[in-house]
């Protein structure tokens, strides 16, 4: 959302006036004719054609005009933004026109990882999950044993972009379900030169179980039925005691009548 000066300048003369400047910046569209940015000509801006994305959020400072200056403020800038951009100034006075191009590369940090664990379907191991987004543009994963060698080739990572653009990253692995487990996740963005290291450590208390997982699902599965049937028969010593002392109440009044 910052803003950004794309910067043109062509050679004029300083007491040509901006009567007959003609400036035209242009967004390159490889697939069609270019989109119109900004134009500047009659000493004013002339936005008729100007592209719908560009509304209210682009500036020719024409103060700079009458001293060579064709540059252009691109304000709030957008992922959707990046691109290569080429400025067209003419003169008529002195029939001078000058072209330029510039890339605006857009950048966004990734947000904290996100670690969740998996015990449910893996016999004997543990699926590690780390999840991270709001990033531009794609980042570079990598995970490390405890000795610190690569074992990236071992994971599953996929990335891809929301509606605004920004990258969502998910990255597992599979771990055998051990007493100690010790690794390191690794996210780089190198257009901001972000890097975010997480160590992950997990410690088993009954490492010798075969099934981790199975044996999760199992004590689960037991103690539902029990916490059932102790429900059952909470609701029915409940009901059972409201009854009775309906009765005595009733008896206690035909007693005393």
């Amino acid at each position: 959302g910052s803003d950004v000066i794309l910067s043109c300048m062509f050679p004029h003369k300083p007491d040509s006036g901006t009567r007959h400047v003609t400036i035209n910046w242009e967004r390159n569209n490889p697939s069609g004719p270019g989109r119109v940015v900004h134009s500047y000509y009659y000493q004013r801006d002339q936005l008729d054609l100007q592209d719908e994305a560009y509304r209210n959020r682009t500036r020719i400072f024409l103060e700079e005009v009458r001293k060579g200056n064709a540059s252009l403020k691109l304000m709030r800038v957008r992922l959707e933004d990046e691109g290569r951009y080429a400025c067209y100034v003419g003169n008529e006075q002195d029939h001078v026109e000058h072209s330029t191009d510039l890339v605006v590369a857009v950048k966004a940090p990734y947000t904290e990882p996100n670690l969740n664990f998996d015990l449910s379907n893996q016999d004997d191991h543990v699926l590690l999950v780390l999840t991270s987004s709001g990033g531009y543009p794609s980042a570079a994963i990598q995970w490390l044993n405890e000795a610190g060698s690569d074992i990236t080739e071992k994971s599953n990572t996929t990335q891809s972009a929301d509606e605004t653009g920004r990258f969502r990253i998910g990255s597992e692995v599979v771990f055998p379900a051990v007493e100690n487990l010790s690794y390191t996740f690794v996210l780089e963005n190198r257009a901001l030169q972000q890097r975010i290291t997480r160590p992950v450590s997990v410690t088993f208390r009954n490492p010798s179980t075969p099934t981790v997982g199975g044996n999760l699902r199992v004590r689960f599965f037991l103690l539902l039925p029990v916490a059932l049937i102790g429900l059952l028969l909470l609701v029915i010593a409940v009901t059972e005691n409201r009854r009775v002392s309906g009765w005595f109440t009733r008896t206690n009044r035909c007693a005393v009548e």
